[in-house]
């Protein structure tokens, strides 16, 4: 268990490009960094008033009646936002050959790095859909005034396990793509395109 963590840790640090900032002794990286923070919150900051805006006018659209639909609109959304995130990242953290010789190396079993892997895929949709169902509450408590105990529990349950169907998509499919790709001479070129 200790192997996952410290694994997921790396790839948090390493994708994001954490790690080369904060062992960095070039004020210009540390400039870009702090633009690239500036950057992430501004784009998460236009997602969740996307979100909250599209939960307005979608709650206005079908009325008091039928106000909790908005929860499955914007789970959709989420769905459809984290299976988009998931294939595009699915070649680079899952298949990319970038780390494995340095990776291989290590005491850990192949087990434990994929679901690293995984887990690290799984949480950055995490966030994408904590970006659009939060704001979709607020939307709901801000039109009926309350929200009732078994739909904040529900609720919860479904912001954890969205991610997991778009992830368990997007990685078959990248599988296949991945399979297909590896056929053609020019492989790059085809998992470019």
């Amino acid at each position: 268990m200790r192997d996952f963590f410290l694994l997921t840790k790396v790839h948090f640090l390493s994708f994001y490009g954490i790690n080369k900032v904060l062992h960095s002794k070039k004020k210009k990286l540390l400039s870009g960094a702090l633009g690239l923070i500036l950057l992430a919150l501004f784009v998460g900051g236009a997602i969740a008033f996307m979100g909250y805006t599209y939960a307005e006018t979608f709650a206005m659209m079908l009325g008091a009646e039928r106000l909790t639909e908005v929860f499955a609109l914007m789970i959709a959304i989420a769905s459809l936002l984290g299976f988009f995130l998931s294939f595009y990242t699915t070649g680079t953290v899952l298949y990319s050959f970038k780390d494995y010789e340095m990776t291989a190396a290590l005491p850990v079993k192949t087990r434990v790095f994929v679901l690293s892997k995984l887990f690290f895929m799984y949480v950055t949709d995490l966030l994408f859909t904590l970006l659009l169902v939060v704001p979709t509450i607020i939307v709901f408590v801000n039109l009926t005034g309350a929200i009732a105990l078994d739909l904040i529990v529900r609720l919860v349950i479904l912001i954890f396990v969205v991610p997991l169907f778009p992830l368990a998509l997007s990685v078959a499919v990248g599988a296949v793509f991945q399979l297909v790709s590896s056929r053609f001479n020019k492989r790059n070129l085809v998992q470019t395109i």
